[in-house]
């Protein structure tokens, strides 16, 4: 069984932790983590709270809410097309089409450059 102190010491390394974890970040993530391990088992968090204090911060770093998300961009620019290739001549000055390269090509055999 621990000593009082032994857990106050561990109390003091894990608010460390935390803190060190966090470097570089608002302190609203400190706040967050301390609050999570705060809770005990049977205690239900309070995600209004949580919930404010993010989007606090959130316009508080100057973000705008609109509802243009990262998984969607990257979703985006992995679903678009690519381009069609460009192809250059022997001078380099962007003679053809591409199509001559790739007139021996059966479709689906054509080639990317």
């Amino acid at each position: 069984m621990q000593s009082r102190r032994d857990r106050q010491s561990t109390h003091v390394h894990c608010l460390l932790c935390v803190q060190s974890l966090c470097k570089g970040y608002p302190i609203e993530f400190v706040t967050y983590f301390q609050y999570c391990r705060s809770l005990r088992f049977d205690d239900k968090p309070d995600f209004s709270y949580l919930r404010k204090m993010f989007r606090d911060l959130f316009g508080k770093e100057g973000y705008q809410w609109d509802y243009v998300f990262d998984w969607t961009i990257l979703k985006h620019q992995q679903t678009r097309p690519l381009p069609p290739p460009t192809t250059t001549d022997a001078h380099g000055t962007g003679g053809g089409t591409g199509e001559e390269d790739n007139a021996a090509a059966t479709p689906g055999e054509r080639r990317r450059f």
